[in-house]
């Protein structure tokens, strides 16, 4: 069963799919989403982000997948002290396998064969053709990616919510092995899953 904070990010995800899954981003109300929800609270909870939040308007000409991931998250009650928000998955995988290889921290990123996904959790991946490994990921930050966040898990597959998935917020199917792990694929080689451990919402973040 899902932890409390595990669900209620579940359900934001899932709200926003409800809400704009299907409507493409060319369309002004997908973009005000992005531009006017999405940017501008990740802008105010980390005003000194290092890659910033200073995206062009139109937001077909740029990957504003790790944005909805992102405020999925900071709307559900995270802290930037607990996860990297940021423009690029690639900064936040980053950060969650070192808390893995450390042992600390509530987002940790976790390698597919060893971690089965669950509701709340993050499943990355590489972006195209991409080949970065799991090793290699715990050392870089500049290479293009994708993550989204699980909905649902049943036998066999595991159901994400993510955003800029077929130019809009979309739900995407993962297969699972019989026991229950992500099984590998290719292209868009899958990376790690990121364990979420955080288990209560804050009384502000339930009231939103």
């Amino acid at each position: 069963m899902p932890t409390e904070f595990a669900q209620h990010l579940a359900n934001i995800a899932l709200k926003e799919f409800d809400d704009f899954g299907g409507i493409p981003e060319t369309d002004s109300r997908m973009r005000k989403r992005v531009n006017q929800t999405y940017l501008p609270a990740l802008r105010q909870a980390d005003p000194n982000d290092v890659l910033g939040w200073n995206m062009p308007e139109d937001i077909s000409t740029w990957p504003w997948s790790a944005v909805f991931v992102s405020w999925c998250l900071l709307h559900a009650g995270v802290r930037n002290a607990e996860f990297d928000f940021s423009i690029r998955h690639a900064m936040f995988i980053k950060r969650t396998i070192g808390n893995a290889l450390a042992g600390t921290g509530v987002f940790r990123g976790r390698k597919i064969g060893d971690y089965k996904p669950k509701i709340g959790d993050l499943i990355c991946a590489n972006a195209g053709t991409g080949q970065i490994a799991y090793n290699q990921a715990a050392n870089q930050n500049g290479y293009s990616s994708h993550s989204a966040i699980v909905v649902d898990v049943r036998p066999g597959v595991a159901f994400t919510v993510g955003g800029n998935e077929g130019n809009t917020v979309d739900k995407r199917r993962h297969v699972l092995s019989p026991t229950g792990f992500v099984v590998q694929r290719s292209p868009e080689a899958y990376i790690c899953v990121i364990e979420n451990r955080k288990r209560t919402v804050s009384r502000r973040a339930r009231e939103r």
